[in-house]
């Protein structure tokens, strides 16, 4: 063998190693879930308990859930942790959902303001990407010692209904912490920020 030849086998195997480098990040990214934290934490926030997680998946939470998240914290000036998730189909990378999310963050960020108004809680936001809003919830759980989950659930029987429903089914199943799912009436008074979004058929 040649040197021109064995110069061209090496830099081949150069070439072919780079590109499996890359193919296992881009596959190990589209894998993981990505949770960002926001910045609304204050930098002299007290480590508060007990943690109360208020998701927020397609639409903001009902205000009764809300005033019942509010209750809990409150009562031992604890913490609420509004969690807003973006749930990315398996056929696109996570980071294609960031987009979305940071325009559900404004909202998110508008209900937090309006919670410790209200109630005098601190409240924080959290943005997550994620395959099913049911994994992002039980992670983010995880990860902040929450002592219990509050979810609503719309009244009647429409399709956001059952989704929200089997959501919660799921976290139930699953969580190690308390879960309080609340059957929000079809007419809600909400808070500031609070505005509802229609489902995506997709």
């Amino acid at each position: 063998m040649s040197v021109a030849d064995l110069h061209v086998n090496l830099v081949g195997l150069i070439i072919a190693l780079a590109l499996c480098s890359i193919m296992a990040v881009v596959f190990t990214w589209g894998l993981r879930g990505r949770t960002l934290a926001s910045d609304t934490r204050r930098p002299d926030a007290p480590s508060a308990e007990p943690r109360i997680l208020l998701p927020v998946i397609e639409r903001m939470p009902s205000a009764r859930a809300v005033e019942l998240a509010g209750y809990l914290a409150g009562a031992q000036k604890g913490e609420i942790i509004l969690l807003c998730v973006v749930e990315v189909p398996w056929t696109l990378p996570l980071i294609a959902g960031r987009r979305e999310l940071e325009a559900r963050a404004h909202n998110a960020s508008e209900t937090a303001s309006a919670i410790e108004g209200r109630y005098g809680v601190f409240t924080r936001v959290r943005l997550a990407l994620e395959r099913t809003a049911a994994e992002a919830i039980l992670r983010v759980a995880r990860e902040e010692e929450a002592d219990a989950v509050v979810m609503s659930i719309e009244a009647g029987t429409s399709w956001r209904r059952r989704r929200e429903a089997s959501i919660a089914r799921r976290v139930l199943a699953s969580a190690s912490c308390e879960v309080i799912i609340d059957e929000a009436p079809r007419v809600r008074k909400d808070l500031p920020g609070m505005k509802q979004q229609a489902p995506s058929e997709g």
